[in-house]
Protein backbone atom coordinates (compact mmCIF):
# COMPACT_ATOMS: atom_id res chain seq x y z
CA UNK A 1 0.00 0.00 0.00
CA UNK A 2 1.30 3.13 -1.11
CA UNK A 3 0.66 6.64 0.90
CA UNK A 4 1.79 10.05 -0.62
CA UNK A 5 0.81 14.02 0.72
CA UNK A 6 2.46 16.06 -1.49
CA UNK A 7 1.90 20.27 -2.19
CA UNK A 8 2.20 21.78 -5.46
CA UNK A 9 2.68 25.28 -5.69
CA UNK A 10 3.69 27.40 -9.14
CA UNK A 11 2.19 29.82 -11.41
CA UNK A 12 0.76 29.43 -14.22
CA UNK A 13 -1.07 31.30 -17.02
CA UNK A 14 -3.26 30.65 -19.87
CA UNK A 15 -3.61 33.13 -23.17
CA UNK A 16 -6.80 33.22 -25.59
CA UNK A 17 -8.42 35.06 -28.21
CA UNK A 18 -11.77 35.01 -29.97
CA UNK A 19 -12.94 36.43 -33.50
CA UNK A 20 -16.39 37.07 -34.75
CA UNK A 21 -16.11 36.73 -38.22
CA UNK A 22 -19.76 36.85 -38.95
CA UNK A 23 -23.03 36.63 -36.91
CA UNK A 24 -22.63 33.03 -37.16
CA UNK A 25 -18.79 31.95 -37.07
CA UNK A 26 -16.43 32.26 -34.48
CA UNK A 27 -12.78 31.13 -34.29
CA UNK A 28 -10.77 30.63 -30.77
CA UNK A 29 -7.58 30.00 -29.86
CA UNK A 30 -5.94 29.69 -26.49
CA UNK A 31 -2.25 28.72 -25.27
CA UNK A 32 -0.79 27.03 -22.05
CA UNK A 33 2.90 27.54 -21.35
CA UNK A 34 4.87 23.94 -19.93
CA UNK A 35 4.35 24.59 -16.01
CA UNK A 36 7.08 23.24 -13.79
CA UNK A 37 5.35 23.16 -10.12
CA UNK A 38 7.35 22.21 -6.79
CA UNK A 39 6.28 19.35 -5.56
CA UNK A 40 6.85 18.38 -1.96
CA UNK A 41 5.42 16.36 0.56
CA UNK A 42 6.39 12.64 2.31
CA UNK A 43 5.47 8.91 1.06
CA UNK A 44 5.29 5.43 2.80
CA UNK A 45 5.12 2.24 1.77
CA UNK A 46 3.17 -1.17 3.63
CA UNK A 47 4.50 -3.85 2.73
CA UNK A 48 3.35 -6.40 4.85
CA UNK A 49 6.09 -4.28 7.30
CA UNK A 50 5.67 -0.49 7.78
CA UNK A 51 8.82 1.53 6.27
CA UNK A 52 10.30 4.85 7.23
CA UNK A 53 8.60 7.98 5.49
CA UNK A 54 10.51 9.27 2.52
CA UNK A 55 10.85 13.42 1.60
CA UNK A 56 9.28 14.11 -1.71
CA UNK A 57 11.28 17.06 -3.33
CA UNK A 58 10.53 16.88 -6.99
CA UNK A 59 9.25 18.85 -10.00
CA UNK A 60 5.85 18.39 -11.23
CA UNK A 61 5.17 19.33 -15.00
CA UNK A 62 2.35 20.31 -16.78
CA UNK A 63 2.73 20.23 -20.41
CA UNK A 64 2.22 22.87 -23.26
CA UNK A 65 -1.09 23.04 -24.51
CA UNK A 66 -2.26 24.64 -27.49
CA UNK A 67 -5.88 24.66 -28.37
CA UNK A 68 -8.15 26.11 -31.23
CA UNK A 69 -12.05 25.70 -32.20
CA UNK A 70 -14.82 27.06 -34.50
CA UNK A 71 -18.52 27.81 -33.01
CA UNK A 72 -21.26 28.11 -35.55
CA UNK A 73 -24.84 29.40 -35.31
CA UNK A 74 -26.90 27.74 -38.29
CA UNK A 75 -30.12 28.96 -39.11
CA UNK A 76 -33.07 27.20 -36.75
CA UNK A 77 -36.36 28.49 -35.37
CA UNK A 78 -34.83 27.60 -32.13
CA UNK A 79 -31.12 28.11 -30.87
CA UNK A 80 -28.40 25.60 -32.15
CA UNK A 81 -25.56 26.31 -31.05
CA UNK A 82 -21.97 23.56 -32.85
CA UNK A 83 -18.71 23.91 -31.73
CA UNK A 84 -15.20 21.64 -33.01
CA UNK A 85 -12.39 22.13 -30.81
CA UNK A 86 -8.69 20.69 -31.29
CA UNK A 87 -6.03 20.55 -28.33
CA UNK A 88 -2.28 19.44 -28.66
CA UNK A 89 -0.47 18.59 -25.74
CA UNK A 90 3.45 18.50 -25.66
CA UNK A 91 3.53 15.63 -23.55
CA UNK A 92 7.37 14.89 -24.39
CA UNK A 93 8.07 17.60 -22.39
CA UNK A 94 7.83 15.58 -19.41
CA UNK A 95 9.65 12.70 -20.56
CA UNK A 96 11.35 11.99 -23.65
CA UNK A 97 9.83 8.82 -23.64
CA UNK A 98 6.49 10.23 -23.91
CA UNK A 99 4.24 11.13 -26.70
CA UNK A 100 2.92 14.12 -28.07
CA UNK A 101 -0.84 13.69 -28.19
CA UNK A 102 -4.00 15.80 -29.90
CA UNK A 103 -7.47 15.53 -29.16
CA UNK A 104 -10.34 16.46 -31.41
CA UNK A 105 -14.02 17.85 -29.40
CA UNK A 106 -17.22 18.13 -31.16
CA UNK A 107 -20.49 19.06 -30.07
CA UNK A 108 -24.05 20.48 -30.39
CA UNK A 109 -26.61 21.81 -27.82
CA UNK A 110 -29.76 22.33 -29.52
CA UNK A 111 -33.39 23.73 -27.61
CA UNK A 112 -36.52 21.47 -27.32
CA UNK A 113 -38.45 24.52 -27.02
CA UNK A 114 -37.12 27.05 -25.63
CA UNK A 115 -35.98 26.01 -22.39
CA UNK A 116 -34.79 22.51 -22.36
CA UNK A 117 -31.47 21.50 -24.38
CA UNK A 118 -30.02 18.76 -25.78
CA UNK A 119 -26.44 18.47 -26.10
CA UNK A 120 -24.36 15.75 -27.58
CA UNK A 121 -20.91 15.08 -27.76
CA UNK A 122 -17.54 13.04 -29.33
CA UNK A 123 -14.23 13.25 -28.12
CA UNK A 124 -10.80 11.12 -29.85
CA UNK A 125 -8.11 12.12 -27.56
CA UNK A 126 -4.90 9.96 -26.78
CA UNK A 127 -3.10 8.77 -24.25
CA UNK A 128 0.40 10.13 -23.79
CA UNK A 129 1.41 6.27 -23.33
CA UNK A 130 4.93 5.27 -24.61
CA UNK A 131 6.93 6.60 -27.64
CA UNK A 132 7.81 2.76 -28.38
CA UNK A 133 3.95 1.49 -27.64
CA UNK A 134 2.86 4.39 -29.93
CA UNK A 135 -0.77 6.82 -28.34
CA UNK A 136 -3.76 4.63 -27.51
CA UNK A 137 -6.53 6.78 -28.59
CA UNK A 138 -9.93 6.71 -26.32
CA UNK A 139 -13.02 8.03 -28.11
CA UNK A 140 -15.80 9.27 -25.97
CA UNK A 141 -19.34 9.71 -26.90
CA UNK A 142 -21.62 12.18 -24.36
CA UNK A 143 -25.45 12.98 -24.49
CA UNK A 144 -26.75 15.78 -21.48
CA UNK A 145 -29.51 18.16 -20.97
CA UNK A 146 -30.48 20.67 -18.28
CA UNK A 147 -33.57 21.18 -16.41
CA UNK A 148 -34.66 25.17 -14.51
CA UNK A 149 -34.69 24.37 -10.99
CA UNK A 150 -35.60 28.35 -10.41
CA UNK A 151 -34.95 31.37 -11.47
CA UNK A 152 -31.21 32.13 -12.94
CA UNK A 153 -30.68 28.54 -11.45
CA UNK A 154 -30.47 25.39 -13.86
CA UNK A 155 -29.46 21.63 -12.79
CA UNK A 156 -26.97 20.19 -15.70
CA UNK A 157 -26.59 16.34 -16.37
CA UNK A 158 -24.84 14.17 -18.61
CA UNK A 159 -23.18 11.45 -19.00
CA UNK A 160 -20.52 9.34 -21.33
CA UNK A 161 -18.95 6.48 -22.72
CA UNK A 162 -15.32 5.76 -23.53
CA UNK A 163 -13.48 2.81 -24.77
CA UNK A 164 -10.14 1.61 -25.51
CA UNK A 165 -8.04 -1.62 -25.88
CA UNK A 166 -3.73 -1.88 -26.26
CA UNK A 167 -1.65 -3.87 -25.02
CA UNK A 168 0.35 -4.54 -21.94
CA UNK A 169 2.96 -6.83 -20.36
CA UNK A 170 1.23 -9.07 -18.09
CA UNK A 171 -0.97 -8.06 -15.62
CA UNK A 172 -0.28 -10.85 -12.83
CA UNK A 173 3.45 -12.57 -13.89
CA UNK A 174 3.08 -16.02 -14.39
CA UNK A 175 5.76 -16.75 -11.76
CA UNK A 176 3.10 -15.20 -9.26
CA UNK A 177 1.75 -18.62 -9.29
CA UNK A 178 5.03 -20.29 -9.29
CA UNK A 179 3.55 -22.73 -6.40
CA UNK A 180 4.83 -26.32 -5.57
CA UNK A 181 2.62 -28.56 -6.37
CA UNK A 182 0.69 -26.57 -8.88
CA UNK A 183 2.34 -27.35 -11.70
CA UNK A 184 3.55 -30.63 -12.69
CA UNK A 185 5.62 -30.16 -15.97
CA UNK A 186 7.34 -26.63 -16.70
CA UNK A 187 7.62 -24.19 -14.47
CA UNK A 188 5.52 -20.70 -15.49
CA UNK A 189 8.03 -17.78 -16.76
CA UNK A 190 7.15 -14.60 -17.45
CA UNK A 191 6.65 -13.07 -20.84
CA UNK A 192 7.86 -10.25 -22.24
CA UNK A 193 6.69 -7.98 -25.53
CA UNK A 194 6.80 -10.96 -27.45
CA UNK A 195 3.08 -12.17 -26.34
CA UNK A 196 1.97 -9.42 -24.00
CA UNK A 197 -1.68 -9.08 -22.60
CA UNK A 198 -4.67 -7.67 -24.63
CA UNK A 199 -6.76 -5.32 -22.32
CA UNK A 200 -10.27 -3.94 -23.07
CA UNK A 201 -11.41 -1.09 -20.93
CA UNK A 202 -14.66 0.56 -20.79
CA UNK A 203 -15.47 3.70 -19.08
CA UNK A 204 -19.02 5.00 -17.47
CA UNK A 205 -19.40 8.77 -15.94
CA UNK A 206 -21.83 10.94 -14.89
CA UNK A 207 -21.74 14.02 -14.10
CA UNK A 208 -24.14 17.22 -12.61
CA UNK A 209 -23.70 20.15 -11.95
CA UNK A 210 -25.50 23.52 -10.29
CA UNK A 211 -25.37 26.69 -12.76
CA UNK A 212 -26.92 29.62 -11.38
CA UNK A 213 -26.33 33.84 -13.59
CA UNK A 214 -27.19 36.98 -12.60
Amino acid sequence: LYKAKTDYKGLMFKLGANYKMSRRVSLGFAYQPKVKLDMTGKSTIEYGNVYPEIEIDDDYIIPTSIRWGLTYLPRNPYKTTFQMDMEYNKYSEINKFYDDTYAIFVGVEHYVGRAMPLRLGFKHEQSFGDAEIGNISMPTVSAGTAFPIAKNLVLNISGEFSTRTYECLDLFHDSFYDHNGLWRTIKPKDRGWENPDKVEEQFFKVQTNLSYTW
